[in-house]
C-alpha cells in the first residue's frame, strides 16, 4: 500500500500485478474507483509521467530509444503541453502507439487505468460505459438512466395494454418494468442496478 498499488490516483506505472503489486491491492482500488466521483483529477503529475513514458517503454520492449519514435516523441509533446486529462479524448491519443494498448483501459503488463485519473475524458459517462459499466470506470459515472436510448427502444416494450409507454425511466421503474434487460440496463440509476462489472 505504501507503494501506490491501492490508490487511483498515484502514477499508473507499474501499478499491476505484473509490476509486483499483490492482488489484493486491485480490491482495494476496484472498492475506491466505485465511491469516486465522475470528475477527471486536477493536479495529477503529468509532467512526471509523460517524462518517464518513452524509458519505460525502450525497458518494456526492449528498444534501444523509444523517444526516438515519431509517434511516442509527438504524443509525449501533445500530451506535456495538455498538461490535463483532456488530451485522452482526442482520438489519437487513445493508444499508446508502440504497444497499441489503451491509456485507459490500462495494460495489464505495465500501467493501471488513467481512467482512474481521468475518467470523464476516458469516456466513462458515455453510452458504452453507461451500458457495460467497466470496472475502471466510477459509479457516479455509470450508474444513469439514459432516457434518451431508451425512448428510441420503447416501442419494443412490452407495456400492459391498460397503461401508456413511459416516457422516461423513472416511470419505467415505477411500473415495473426493470425486469427487462433493456430497461435494466439503459435505466440502471431507475431500476437499483448499478453494480459494475468485474
Amino acid at each position: 500500500v505504501t507503494c501506490g498499488c491501492a490508490s487511483t490516483g498515484s502514477s499508473p506505472w507499474y501499478k499491476v500485478t505484473a509490476g509486483g503489486c499483490p492482488s489484493k491491492c486491485d480490491t482495494i482500488r476496484s472498492e475506491a474507483v466505485g465511491t469516486m466521483q465522475c470528475a477527471d483529477t486536477d493536479g495529477f503529475n503529468w509532467e512526471g509521467f509523460w517524462d518517464a513514458y518513452p524509458a519505460i517503454m525502450s525497458t518494456f520492449l526492449n528498444l534501444e530509444d523509444a523517444a526516438s519514435d515519431a509517434n511516442v516523441s509527438a504524443l509525449v509533446t501533445f500530451m506535456k503541453a495538455n498538461n490535463s486529462c483532456a488530451g485522452f479524448a482526442d482520438a489519437g491519443a487513445g493508444a499508446e502507439p508502440l504497444s497499441s494498448n489503451s491509456w485507459c483501459d490500462g495494460f495489464d503488463d505495465l500501467w493501471s487505468p488513467l481512467a482512474y485519473i481521468c475518467p470523464v475524458s476516458c469516456g466513462c459517462s458515455s453510452e458504452d460505459s453507461i451500458l457495460s459499466k467497466p470496472a475502471y470506470c466510477p459509479t457516479a459515472c455509470t450508474c444513469t438512466d439514459l432516457d434518451e436510448a431508451f425512448l428510441l427502444k420503447v416501442d419494443e416494450l412490452p407495456v400492459p395494454d391498460d397503461e401508456n409507454p413511459p416516457t422516461t425511466c423513472a416511470e419505467a421503474a415505477a411500473m415495473s418494468m426493470c425486469f427487462d434487460i433493456y430497461v435494466s440496463r439503459l435505466c440502471s440509476l431507475s431500476c437499483g442496478t448499478c453494480d459494475r462489472s468485474g
